[in-house]
């Protein structure tokens, strides 16, 4: 008998069952002939994204929601009325085949996001075109999910009927990623986690959050943000650890935050910040949101939060070096694309070179021009606290729509 050789477990991240088994959740309120809205996500940047504007259709939707990974573990502490769905039996009617129960929902509109490595959004798009159901897709990173689409063929072939994204730059990318796709089909929305912006309580959540870590007046507290990618998120660490030595910077503090799904050990990170152990603070009481607002400036990758650090007037650097993304294209060619946005018109800075770190943090820090003027940049990014309606709109309005065809045919 060959034996099955054990997968290496170090290639495959998701390890945890329970976690990362897709299940299914539910809300039904009361009332006849309310619209049923299936969703799906499994990252934290969709179902942050996909939260708020699931939470106001409760109010007159039956929704179901299929959920995995780190996404499913937000819906299980965001507090919203939801009942996860009971195990399949083994009786007759058994709906184990998660296909079986999409179709068994007959759901009005399918409600999605799109992830780096999609799972479940992927069968409700697909599925929905053999049923007739309409799809809309909630962009929760300005102009990405074409550029995810487009890395494998088959993928090409699944559109949503309806495309929500971020802004007019947003809409311009994705068209450029997908230039047969209908513009019209393209709503600016906003991007409903990003309402919040327009009534935390910044002040608060700063004072607390750099109390607690006893981070002074006087220092600056910095704020890192890790990638999903094996190796690259470790090394852009180290090239911001060398650059604050560069730029003289000595009065300061540094959180380091791995991403959710980071496939690096921990150690890595640990090694890398060895130099400056005495520097590094435990941020882990608190969300990743409570301590970007928390920063005087957030490093990342193309982190979401480090546009969200913009979006709330707080200097965001982006490191691209090039070099380090071309040595390592076989692990990380998705970060080898365009940096987001508030790059490309100024409101945030980016290096694509290692010796332009330092000199970069040395005018964040230091030079009052550059950073009035980053202001006057980072100013034009506010919202107005609306994303989450124009989603919930457009949702009714499709599943109004559909209800209506349905009763012609």
């Amino acid at each position: 008998m060959v034996e099955t050789p054990a997968l290496p477990k170090d290639k495959f991240e998701l390890q945890n069952w329970p976690l990362e088994r897709t299940d299914l959740f539910c809300h039904i309120g009361k009332g006849e002939n309310r619209p049923r809205i299936l969703s799906s996500f499994r990252d934290p940047g969709e179902a942050n994204a996909l939260l708020p504007v699931i939470e106001k259709l409760a109010e007159s939707c039956d929704l179901f929601v299929m959920a995995d990974s780190r996404g499913k573990e937000i819906l299980e502490r965001s507090g919203l009325d939801f009942l996860k769905a009971k195990e399949p039996t083994v009786e007759k009617n058994d709906l184990r085949d998660p296909l079986l129960r999409i179709v068994s929902i007959k759901a009005d509109v399918i409600l999605t996001g799109f992830s780096q490595l999609p799972g479940s959004e992927l069968a409700l798009t697909a599925n929905a075109q053999y049923d007739y159901v309409p799809v809309i897709w909630v962009e929760d990173y300005p102009g990405d999910i074409f550029v995810h689409c487009n890395r494998l063929e088959a993928l090409k072939r699944l559109v949503p009927d309806y495309f929500c994204v971020v802004n007019d730059w947003a809409k311009r990318k994705e068209l450029k990623n997908r230039p047969d796709y209908d513009p019209e089909k393209i709503i600016v929305t906003g991007q409903p986690s990003f309402d919040r912006f327009a009534y935390e309580d910044r002040e608060g959540i700063k004072k607390r959050v750099r109390e607690t870590l006893g981070i002074s007046k006087g220092e600056k507290f910095i704020v890192y943000l890790g990638t999903t990618t094996e190796v690259v998120s470790p090394e852009t660490l180290k090239f911001l650890i060398k650059g604050l030595k560069d730029c003289g910077l000595d009065d300061y503090k540094l959180a380091v935050r791995r991403h959710p799904r980071d496939v690096n050990d921990k150690v890595a990170y640990d090694n890398v910040c060895e130099e400056v152990q005495d520097k590094v603070v435990d941020t882990t009481m608190f969300t990743t949101s409570e301590v970007g607002i928390a920063a005087d400036l957030v490093v990342s990758l193309g982190s979401t939060e480090g546009i969200a650090a913009v979006y709330r007037g707080i200097p965001s650097l982006h490191i691209y070096i090039r070099e380090m993304l071309e040595r390592h294209r076989d692990k990380g060619d998705y970060f080898l694309g365009s940096p987001p946005e508030v790059v490309e018109d100024g409101s945030a800075p980016v290096v694509y070179k290692e010796d332009e770190v330092g000199p970069i943090l040395e005018k964040i820090f230091f030079d009052e021009d550059y950073r009035a003027e980053l202001k006057k940049k980072m100013d034009r990014w506010q919202t107005d606290g609306h994303a989450t309606d124009r989603v919930v709109d457009l949702v009714l309005k499709v599943a109004s729509d559909n209800k209506k065809t349905k009763l012609e045919k």
